[in-house]
């Protein structure tokens, strides 16, 4: 062999070596990178699935529902009230204007309960659809769903 060719494989060996390293460390970066933004997302998911899930949340999720369910059941009711008295008056043919002028709150403050609760239940319907609120679909003592009347 030539001085010549030995010096050119001299040459051309460290030049090799160097662009394999190089492409071993950028592949190692490149690995090392994902590891990390895949232990970023999955603990993100870890402390989320935590903070909706756990002991005082989901105890705090369920009293909103019971008291939710209790208030659109007592608007129900007030809603059933102004309806009677309303009815009451109209059957009366003479009313003077006292019993017009109660008739007309009463028709404004039941006009005013509906559209509370028309709000609360869809809120309630909204909340119980959501998938970190769903564990409260099986109790009947809070309904998954509520209808306006």
């Amino acid at each position: 062999m030539s001085l010549d060719k030995q010096f050119k494989n001299l040459e051309a060996r460290p030049v090799r070596t160097l662009v394999v390293w190089v492409l071993v460390a950028v592949l190692i970066c490149g690995i090392g990178s994902i590891a990390a933004t895949s232990m970023g997302f999955f603990t993100d998911a870890v402390a989320t699935a935590k903070k909706e899930f756990s002991g005082s949340a989901m105890l705090k999720k369920y009293e909103w529902f019971k008291d939710a369910a209790e208030q659109i059941r007592k608007k129900k009711a007030d809603v059933t009230m102004y309806q009677s008295r309303i009815d009451r008056f109209g059957s009366i043919d003479n009313l003077d204007r006292t019993d017009r002028e109660s008739l007309m709150v009463w028709e404004q403050e039941l006009l005013g309960v509906r559209a509370s609760l028309n709000g609360l239940v869809a809120e309630y319907n909204a909340q119980s659809s959501k998938f970190n609120w769903s564990a409260f679909d099986t109790n009947e003592s809070v309904p998954t769903f509520f209808e306006t009347n």
